[in-house]
């Protein structure tokens, strides 16, 4: 592993934290708490190649696994994507508003 490798791996953990702070602790998606955030684009980089700060976003990793490469219209849609079916907005993903 390169030394550029692990200082890129280093400042992405690093920005996932400093994202999860300013999130109160809470994946933006699933709004529970992680330990271990990861960043993800909400457009994602193979469609956009935007690393800007308003496309970044502090996430657990099940819910980024789940989201996948997938485009949505808003951040409300995302998390109604990863709402279990026939809840109502407990368990994994609750309804809040925006």
């Amino acid at each position: 592993m390169s030394v550029r490798h692990v200082f890129h791996t280093k400042a992405k953990g690093n920005l996932a934290l400093r994202m999860l702070k300013e999130q109160g602790g809470l994946c933006a998606y699933c709004l529970e708490p992680t330990a271990s955030p990861v960043i993800d684009h909400m457009i994602p980089y193979s469609y956009s190649h935007n690393n800007s700060a308003s496309n970044l976003i502090a996430v657990c990793p099940r819910c980024n696994a789940k989201k996948g490469a997938r485009i949505f219209s808003s951040l409300g849609a995302i998390r109604e994507f990863l709402r279990p079916r026939g809840s109502q907005g407990a368990s994994h993903a609750k309804e809040v508003p925006l």
